[in-house]
């Protein structure tokens, strides 16, 4: 039998979940966005052929159902109910905070609802139930209900779906690789794309030969499938590349994995053989790599250790991009995701940037000849209190010149989950900043830069120099900010065009 999918779908957006209010049993309907953005699932969803439709019996999750198609012919399965949150139920992450401080919902449970047990079991059973069937299955539930089966189905704690986040009306597919459970992301499949080798070569095709790019984007980091393929034409990618004048760039790492004696935390991977497959890459046309550690803050964290050993990664890796002629770019992203403050982005992010200069110093990376891609200081996605532009702007240079000496060439800010009118902004306000900023300091965006343009191509042919127009724009709005020389106006000139 082809491999099993099991298709987690958080619920459309609500009052609650804008405003951050843990909402289990309070049994309240969508918001008209919500409605809005649960039907774009419909095309998606109705392309496959179930065996089994599940949804919560919360009328959130039973209306995002039957919008996305699936209404029909879905049992209700109260197991899927989100976490009853007893006490805690109504309450935003600070208020709780406030009266328990360090209190995680995935360890601790809530006082007069649920412990993680009870709901580790009451998924236990869904996963049993799915694994039953034969063939594809739709599940329609909440947040932490679906973040806490996704982590049991790879065989992970209850504590473990901290490490999984879903955003309303999203969708994610649990699988198998290889008869061992896995985590599968259709990035496409919001648009109805696809995602095939094919497709994702036409996307590529889109984006490397749009004209004029060159002018705003100066490299690209290429996938191990990219810096093999060839554009439509026959031409390999990275001769395409090359001919404009655009630097060809390798991701080289393997991902975060979980770190042993720290939980919710992860360490990087990749540096076994890492010395050989730079060789490659470099006979292959590349220049420059990548590697991004990824650091998440919570009550506890990040750990001294989790922040130590990532540092000690991406330093053996620069080390070995030196021996070979590459120049690394080294990320050491500090997430967005949770809901903390600016201050304490600043605090953690400061700490991991030192440690990460540290260990480069200690295995002998030259400082002129790298790039740094950190993350801009910003307050986490639910914190109450937003920063203004202004306030990242400031903070983030601020971190900076604590915290990057500089020799350093380049700092090019990863966007981290902005989306492309946030980070262009924040990009320009740090460029206008007054005072020293002895480094060059750019842009190195994947979604802020080409949301716009994946949304306009559609995956279709017609649409390519849609698709294409879209993207010249927002390359050309992002190198503006990273002159300072960015303004609202320039939005309106696509429309113009």
């Amino acid at each position: 039998m082809p491999s099993q999918h099991v298709y987690l779908i958080r619920h459309g957006e609500t009052a609650w979940s804008v405003s951050g209010q843990h909402t289990g049993m309070t049994d309240i309907p969508l918001t008209e966005n919500g409605r809005s953005v649960a039907r774009l699932l419909q095309p998606v969803l109705t392309r496959e052929t179930f065996a089994l439709v599940l949804t919560s019996p919360l009328q959130r999750a039973r209306e995002t159902c039957a919008l996305a198609g699936l209404g029909a012919c879905a049992e209700v399965d109260r197991d899927l109910m989100e976490w009853n949150y007893g006490a805690y139920e109504g309450l935003t992450p600070s208020q709780i905070q406030a009266q328990r401080p360090g209190w995680l919902v995935f360890t601790d449970g809530c006082p007069g609802g649920e412990s993680p047990e009870q709901m580790g079991a009451r998924v236990d059973r869904v996963i049993a139930k799915v694994r039953a069937v034969e063939g594809h299955v739709a599940l329609f539930a909440h947040g932490h209900v679906l973040r806490v089966l996704a982590a049991r189905w790879l065989g992970l704690r209850v504590a473990d779906g901290s490490r999984f986040l879903l955003d309303t009306a999203t969708l994610n597919i649990l699988s198998h690789y290889r008869d061992i459970p896995a985590v599968l992301t259709r990035r496409f499949d919001a648009l109805t794309i696809d995602s095939t080798p094919e497709s994702r070569r036409a996307y590529r095709d889109m984006l490397l030969t749009t004209p004029g790019v060159a002018a705003f984007i100066s490299g690209v980091i290429m996938q191990d499938e990219t810096i093999h393929q060839k554009i439509s034409t026959g031409t390999p990618m990275v001769d395409i590349l090359a001919h404009q004048g655009i630097m060809p760039g390798i991701k080289v790492d393997t991902g975060a994995k979980p770190l042993a004696g720290s939980p919710g935390e992860t360490i990087t991977e990749g540096l076994d053989g890492l010395r050989d497959r730079l060789q490659e890459y470099r006979h292959t046309g590349a220049r420059f790599a990548k590697w991004r550690a990824v650091i998440r803050i919570g009550d506890a964290l990040p750990s001294s250790t989790c922040v130590q050993v990532n540092a000690h990664a991406l330093a053996r890796y620069a080390a070995l991009c030196q021996e070979q002629g590459l120049v690394p770019i080294v990320e050491p992203e500090v997430l967005m995701e949770g809901s903390h403050t600016i201050e304490r982005c600043e605090e953690v992010t400061g700490n991991v940037l030192q440690a990460t200069v540290n260990a480069l110093f200690e295995q002998r990376v030259s400082f002129e000849g790298m790039l740094l891609k950190p993350n801009m200081v910003i307050a986490a996605k639910q914190c109450p209190h937003q920063a203004s532009v202004e306030a990242v702007a400031l903070a983030t240079l601020r971190c900076m010149r604590r915290h990057v000496p500089a020799a350093v060439p380049g700092i090019v800010f990863l966007s981290g989950g902005q989306d492309h009118l946030t980070a262009t902004a924040h990009l320009n306000a740090i460029n206008r900043l007054d005072g020293p900023k002895p480094w060059k300091l750019g842009f190195s965006y994947g979604r802020a830069l080409q949301d716009e343009a994946l949304q306009a191509w559609q995956g279709k042919p017609e649409n390519l120099r849609a698709g294409q127009r879209v993207f010249a724009h927002r390359a050309k709005c992002v190198r503006a900010a990273a002159l300072g020389a960015y303004t609202t106006a320039m939005e309106g000139e696509l429309a113009r065009a």
